[in-house]
């Protein structure tokens, strides 16, 4: 995972590299399942460019459902990764966990933010 922070690092503008070696955040890898990093750089990329994405999960009664999502951002929580998004399907936002998608397809299709569906906006509607 370090060499994956280092990779990332050296992309980023100066002022951005300096800000991740100030950080004081770190997801450590162990006692992660390998699913749970499946699409990750992808996922990363898509939010970065504003892409839709295509994705097919699984819930936890094992339904399978097809979703167009604006992918806002990815959130770790100890073992599980997860996609915070605005499902066009449902019209609002969900959590969909990386273990759980089946299908990923980033799509050319980009996105503007818009109000209602920003990150900020999933932020708040979080804390109410």
């Amino acid at each position: 995972m370090r060499s994956a922070i280092s990779k990332i690092t050296l992309a980023l503008p100066s002022a951005r590299r300096e800000e991740v070696d100030r950080t004081r955040l770190f997801a450590p890898e162990f006692h992660v399942r390998q699913d749970a990093f499946a699409g990750l750089e992808r996922l990363r990329q898509a939010i970065l460019q504003h892409r839709k994405l295509r994705i097919e999960s699984i819930d936890s009664e094992q339904r399978v459902s097809s979703r167009i999502l604006r992918p806002l951002a990815l959130y770790f929580w100890g073992t599980t990764w997860s996609v915070a998004a605005w499902c066009e399907l449902r019209g609002g936002f969900r959590n969909f966990r990386l273990d759980r998608i089946r299908g990923l397809d980033v799509l050319t299709e980009t996105f503007d933010e818009a109000p209602g569906r920003s990150l900020e906006d999933f932020v708040s509607s979080l804390t109410g």
